[in-house]
């Protein structure tokens, strides 16, 4: 099954950057990260995501910016 996650930089300050993300700009959650360590915190789930399979994909690809210290604007997810 093939998955499309967009992610949009909602807020960024000195602690955390801030994100929305999902199938499309209808249907978000959010999701903060860490500037220190790295670490998620998923704020909201996509609505009607009952599988949650929108979060994990958000959080790798975000994780992967954290690494190289890169807080983008406007990334995705697909596979």
């Amino acid at each position: 099954m093939a998955i499309y996650v967009g992610i949009w930089k909602i807020n960024e300050d000195d602690q955390y950057a801030t994100y929305e993300f999902g199938p499309n700009e209808d249907r978000v959650g959010v999701v903060r990260v860490a500037k220190e360590d790295g670490s998620t915190e998923v704020i909201t789930e996509v609505p009607d995501d009952e599988k949650r399979a929108y979060s994990p994909c958000a959080r790798r690809k975000l994780l992967l910016h954290w690494r190289k210290q890169e807080f983008p604007d406007k990334t995705c997810f697909a596979s």
